[in-house]
C-alpha cells in the first residue's frame, strides 16, 4: 500500500489533535450538539490513526477501518463545516468549496483503497 495514504490521515488525526487543544479550555460553552460533533471528530481522529497503522502493517481488516475512517470523517466534514455546526476558524464564504475539496480527497482515496484491496485479494 502506498505510503501517501496512511501520511495523510495521521496528519488529519494531527490537526484535529491541535483543533481539540485550542477546543478544550471552552467546551463547557458550547451546545451539547456541539459538544457531540467534536466528541465525533476526536473518535474519527482516533480511528484514522488506527487506519494508518494498519494500512502501514498490512494488517487484517485495514480496508474496512480506513473505509469506515474516511467515509465517517467526509459525512462529519459536511456537518461542520458545510452546515457550520461545530465551532471553525473558516471562512463562510469558502466553507463549500473545502467540504467539496476535502470530498475529493475521500473519493480518490476510497477509490485507491478499494483498488489496492482487490489487487491484494
Amino acid at each position: 500500500m502506498a505510503t501517501w495514504l496512511p501520511a495523510l490521515l495521521i496528519v488529519e488525526a494531527f490537526v484535529t489533535a491541535q483543533t481539540l487543544a485550542q477546543l478544550l479550555p471552552s467546551l463547557g460553552v458550547y451546545p451539547r450538539p456541539t459538544q457531540a460533533l467534536i466528541a465525533g471528530r476526536t473518535l474519527i481522529a482516533v480511528i484514522q490513526v488506527i487506519a494508518a497503522m494498519k494500512l502501514r502493517r498490512r494488517a487484517v481488516g485495514s480496508t474496512a477501518v480506513t473505509l469506515a475512517a474516511l467515509v465517517a470523517s467526509a459525512a462529519l466534514r459536511v456537518v461542520e463545516i458545510g452546515w457550520r455546526l461545530a465551532p471553525t476558524s473558516t471562512d463562510p464564504t469558502f466553507r463549500w468549496w473545502i467540504v467539496g475539496g476535502y470530498s475529493i480527497y475521500v473519493v480518490v482515496a476510497v477509490a485507491f483503497v478499494i483498488r489496492s484491496h482487490r489487487r491484494s485479494a
